[in-house]
């Protein structure tokens, strides 16, 4: 698939599962040539080559091993990108500045934006590195493609947020929220509008800075915000095969889980307790597998 690039966001929070994850991402859309890995090593200001923090040395290695393998064609690291304004500016408005990398819970803000600034063809498909998803032969993201080159106001387009009873529903959904797990975004459309954040939002983010709540507010409400201002939205494909699930709870129990939960979701085999949520159901699992 010539026209989108899939990139999928680690970080060292990844490190137990992120091997196992980002082959089945691959995998699940091996048609996508240009594979890349976004790497967050925003927080260490030594250079990757000084080994600052072993988990950071092992991630590294295993992105490395991945590459080498052909599963992923590119790593990117965040903290190589030293206009960090620059981007802010470009894709966010300015509304943040190079030192809010990461949002109030962790996320790290500046990975989604270089995402955007490193992708060159129309369409970008962004996971999270946690994330399962069942796509079926990848056709979600063909069908996706065709509505939004038909409309512009579908700024992104994402499959089922959670399994479903046997037979898929007919219509499709629409709602005004971007989001980080998976996304399909039309960059071509993105680039274009406008970044400007109305003054309300502004003086409440000046409020939560001086107050310390919440702040920065998650990428998610950045991106919808602008979503909302000039009417885009964002497609559910639920009228096509594909889905995607996420983990809350990465205990040790969830990972000794992990292997057979992917085959499973590859095949479209989920137990009964996992239809209609949108997180693992680790006990489910555990039964179903068992």
């Amino acid at each position: 698939m010539q026209n989108v690039t899939l990139i999928i966001n680690v970080a060292i929070t990844d490190l137990d599962y992120v091997e196992q994850n980002l082959r089945h991402l691959c995998k699940s859309h091996n048609d996508i040539q240009r594979r890349i890995v976004i790497l967050d090593n925003a927080k260490f200001k030594t250079a990757i080559d000084n080994h600052v923090n072993k988990e950071l040395e092992i991630l590294i290695s295993l992105a490395e091993k991945l590459k080498n393998e052909n599963v992923i064609t590119e790593i990117i690291y965040s903290n190589n990108f030293n206009s960090k304004n620059k981007l802010y500016k470009k894709y966010l408005g300015g509304i943040i500045n190079e030192n809010e990398a990461y949002d109030y819970r962790g996320a790290p803000i500046l990975a989604y934006v270089i995402g955007f600034e490193i992708t060159h063809t129309k369409y970008l498909l962004h996971y999270d590195a946690d994330m399962l998803t069942y796509a079926a032969e990848q056709k979600w993201v063909k069908y996706a493609i065709s509505k939004m080159e038909n409309n512009a106001k579908f700024l992104c387009a994402s499959p089922a947020t959670h399994p479903v009873i046997e037979q898929f529903e007919k219509e499709d959904a629409e709602f005004c929220w971007f989001s980080t797990r998976c996304s399909l975004i039309n960059l071509s459309v993105f680039k274009q509008i406008r970044h400007n954040y109305p003054i309300m939002f502004r003086i409440e983010l000046i409020l939560r800075k001086l107050l310390k709540k919440s702040y920065p507010s998650a990428f998610e409400s950045l991106v919808s915000i602008l979503m909302v201002q000039q009417n885009l939205t964002t497609i559910y494909v639920k009228s096509n095969p594909a889905y995607i699930i996420h983990p809350e709870i990465k205990n040790k129990k969830y990972l000794r889980l992990l292997p057979r939960i992917i085959e499973s979701i590859e095949i479209n085999q989920i137990p009964p307790l996992q239809i209609g949520k949108e997180n693992i159901d680790v006990e489910a699992w555990k039964n179903y597998l068992n």
